[in-house]
């Protein structure tokens, strides 16, 4: 319908930007989000994984930049969706022809378990979109207030990042914080650009100059994460208080 490109988009910001500044902050600020635990020599597999988490934050700031760039003339065309989803789409055949690599240097193959994950995988996003229908059509016909039809891409962007929080807090607490990181970094990726992508192939999306804040505040976040990471291998409790007040200062500009 009209306007629902707007939605999408402030849906994928709203998302993203609640995934990298609350979601992890909360167990940054509780438990500390530390990549290396051994204080001696750090594993091989390690320092690769480590290596593998900046190369995705490296990723998520190129793509974010990418939506800037296409998005500057005012309109991201059905031309720039597929471009945005050709890069996605590059991404991800990297990864696999890495794991492919990876499985190959040790003698090792995909276990046929991964069927039940995809299984798991898919009852879960039936889930999430079972939910954001019902939220859709809750708003649609009685919604107002704070719930109003134009805050809709907010709520619902708020609704999908549930499950990652749910994801984020786990691992954090059972002392994985690299799993709770890349977790929150591949949800991104998939919002930026594929999202956005997707729906500008059947629909060009209008943008407004009110998205560029968010999209510029989700390029620092990320910036900042890659700065932790790099420099210090965590994600200290000062630099979590500091993504919680970023993302406060995003609600107040962008919602109150």
């Amino acid at each position: 319908h009209q306007g629902s490109g707007r939605l999408v988009f402030e849906n994928c910001l709203v998302n993203n930007i609640t995934n990298l500044t609350l979601v992890l902050s909360i167990p940054a600020i509780f438990w500390g989000l530390n990549l290396f635990k051994d204080k001696g020599k750090v594993p091989a597999d390690t320092r690769i994984n480590h290596l593998s988490l900046l190369l995705s934050i490296l990723a998520l700031i190129f793509f974010s930049l990418a939506v800037f760039f296409v998005s500057k003339d005012g309109t991201i065309t059905a031309s720039d969706g597929m471009l945005l989803i050709g890069i996605f789409l590059f991404w991800q055949l990297f990864h696999l022809f890495d794991v492919l690599k990876n499985n190959t240097r040790k003698n090792r193959k995909i276990k046929k378990r991964i069927l039940i994950d995809i299984v798991i995988i898919g009852f879960c996003a039936w889930g999430v979109f079972t939910s954001t229908e019902g939220l859709i059509n809750w708003i649609n016909d009685h919604g107002k207030g704070f719930f109003a039809s134009s805050n809709l891409g907010f709520l619902s962007g708020i609704l999908m990042v549930i499950p990652n929080a749910f994801l984020a807090i786990y691992y954090a607490a059972a002392n994985r914080s690299e799993i709770a990181y890349s977790s929150q970094i591949g949800d991104c990726h998939i919002c930026i650009p594929l999202c956005i992508g997707l729906f500008a192939i059947f629909s060009p999306i209008t943008m407004s100059a009110q998205f560029f804040t968010p999209l510029f505040i989700l390029i620092g976040a990320s910036a900042g994460h890659f700065v932790f990471t790099i420099i210090t291998g965590r994600l200290p409790r000062s630099a979590g208080i500091a993504l919680a007040c970023l993302y406060a200062f995003f609600i107040y500009k962008e919602i109150i």
